[in-house]
């Protein structure tokens, strides 16, 4: 597992002396997390320890799957995406802390809680076998929070901070492009999402690299680079390269709704690193899609 590559992939933070204790407590054991990044910014405490608790066993149990991984390759990928997936969690609950204070969508509790709770049913897909995505990880995410509500395990928690029927409707949407409604709590927590997504754009990168093994890793396939300047949209059946999804990526912040959270992106330097990357490293851009790319962040 490269944790270190992995951390530094979250370049936006690097301010953060925690970042050194995240690296230690991922290398030693995922499900033992103890969300420094949001502990640094004196959140972690609105959450029940009872829901960490079920958040860091279903951790435990992607863990287990892991290790039972019939390949090594798939081993060593589904550690990777369980560590990554951990750290972009904690960095949403950061993000998504910060644009509650600006959009008065959440509260700050909302907020750090759907962080948490957003992306759980990721851990669910790592398999044995090449990380591929049956059911939506929101779908995912709800079904496993509505199968312990049902067992009243963690709902009387839940209950005390905020209404679980919208906060199942927004987990459950957050990762579509068409929640893109103002005022919405799911339109909110995608908007945090995309964000820490791309702060992490260096790690998901390394990532790739276990998902597009057969194809040159830097050019863009004909029907991305056509969809990105039609409509500045990547669909996922036409991912054929890391260069595709790291386009796929680049529309994330077309796609933004909030004007505070595209201008919290471009603040961090998360933007102008996505710029750097395309500038850098795609083998075959050219300048109609340059001036796509541009537009879409509206440079």
């Amino acid at each position: 597992m490269k944790v270190k590559s992995i951390i530094k992939g979250y370049f936006p933070i690097t301010e953060y002396s925690y970042l050194k204790e995240a690296g230690r407590q991922l290398k030693n054991d995922p499900s033992q997390y103890t969300f420094p990044l949001t502990r640094s910014v004196g959140k972690l405490s609105m959450i029940p320890e009872r829901i960490l608790d079920w958040w860091r066993n279903a951790v435990k149990e992607s863990c287990s799957r892991a290790d039972n991984a019939t390949k090594p390759k798939y081993k060593e990928g589904s550690y990777d995406f369980i560590t990554r997936k951990v750290l972009h969690t904690d960095y949403t609950m950061v993000v998504a802390v910060v644009l509650a204070r600006k959009i008065k969508v959440s509260t700050e509790k909302q907020a750090v809680l759907l962080g948490l709770l957003h992306d759980v049913g990721r851990f669910e897909e790592v398999t044995t076998g090449p990380l591929r995505v049956r059911v939506h990880h929101g779908i995912t995410s709800k079904d496993m929070l509505v199968e312990e509500f049902e067992q009243r395990t963690i709902d009387g928690e839940l209950d005390k901070i905020f209404d679980i029927d919208q906060m199942l409707e927004a987990i459950a949407q957050h990762g579509y492009a068409t929640c893109n409604h103002k005022n919405s709590l799911a339109t909110f927590l995608r908007d945090a999402d995309k964000i820490s997504i791309n702060s992490g754009i260096e790690g998901w990168i390394e990532n790739d690299k276990y998902k597009f093994d057969q194809r040159p890793f830097w050019k863009i396939s004909k029907r991305v680079r056509d969809g990105f300047i039609k409509n500045r949209m990547v669909l996922d059946e036409n991912l054929k390269s890391g260069a595709d999804n790291f386009m796929k990526n680049m529309s994330f912040f077309y796609q933004l709704v909030y004007p505070e959270s595209y201008q919290y992106a471009k603040k961090k330097g998360i933007i102008q690193n996505m710029v750097d990357i395309y500038d850098n490293r795609v083998e075959n851009k050219d300048q109609e899609l340059t001036k796509a790319v541009h537009e879409a962040l509206k440079l």
